[in-house]
Order: C-alpha cells, then sequence, then structure tokens
C-alpha cells in the first residue's frame, strides 16, 4: 500500500468567484518512492481577474495564467 499527495493552485480562496488553474498528484509506495504522477493545467477565464495573495504565493502572474 502506498500514498497520494496532491496540490491544487486556484485564482483565490472564494469557491463563488474563483477558478481551479492546475492539479498535480504522485503517487507513491510505502517508502516514498515515486511510483506515478500527474499535472493538468488549464487557462483562467478571461473575465476572472485572480487575487493577489494567490499570485504571490505561486509566484504566477496574470499572464503566465493565459499561456
Amino acid at each position: 500500500m502506498g500514498f497520494v499527495f496532491y496540490d491544487f493552485e486556484t485564482t483565490g480562496a472564494n469557491p463563488n468567484y474563483d477558478q481551479p488553474l492546475q492539479f498535480g498528484a504522485v503517487v507513491t509506495d510505502e517508502n516514498l518512492n515515486i511510483v506515478d504522477s500527474i499535472n493538468l493545467r488549464c487557462r483562467r477565464q478571461r473575465f476572472l481577474v485572480p487575487a493577489p495573495g494567490a499570485m504571490l504565493v505561486t509566484g504566477n502572474t496574470p499572464d503566465d495564467l493565459d499561456k
């Protein structure tokens, strides 16, 4: 039996206004050796303004989110 570690990156913390941008996960064995991984990204919606705090945490700029 192993473990799954995952993380979401979003444009902010408000679920009514913000959007998920990235999902990443790794699957490990019982010794924490990585067995598999995934990294999915999407573009932000054009009308959405990312929260400044979210951009500071991720190190992204709004232009990075449109690539």
